[in-house]
């Protein structure tokens, strides 16, 4: 939608990390919907050095993004679980603590969350019209 021959580059990428973002908000609020409440969101991995990302995330979901500091999730997992295993750490819970710390948080930004609103009642309306194409 408005894609057009002067449309630059640098759009059609902000484009692709909002529509990622609108689906992430469709999930979140199918879990919410089942009275499972997302009261926070961690980010590890690639999309998570990408700090423009991250803000739209925060804006589109309305809620903080917490950005932590290991980027490798799988291999955190192995370490922690091997860390739990080896009795480095008595949990689960306290081997993640201490072994992944916050690298930094993304707060809603009130102005662009409600531009983001509507933005995603249209997408809505669009992929409920392009899914009956299907």
């Amino acid at each position: 939608v408005n894609l057009g021959l002067n449309t630059e580059r640098g759009e059609i990428y902000k484009a692709c990390m909002e529509g990622e973002a609108f689906e992430m908000k469709r999930n979140i609020e199918a879990l919410e919907s089942n009275d499972i409440l997302i009261s926070e969101l961690r980010t590890v991995g690639g999309g998570s050095r990408s700090p423009e990302w991250l803000q739209i995330r925060a804006d589109i979901f309305g809620k903080t993004i917490t950005a932590m500091n290991y980027e490798e999730a799988g291999t955190l997992g192995t370490a922690i679980l091997a860390g739990v295993a080896a009795g480095y750490y008595p949990s689960v819970h306290e081997a993640a603590n201490k072994l992944n710390q916050v690298k930094t948080y993304y707060f809603p930004n009130e102005k662009n969350s409600k531009y983001y609103t509507e933005r995603y009642e249209k997408y809505k309306l669009l992929y409920s019209l392009l899914k009956a194409v299907r």
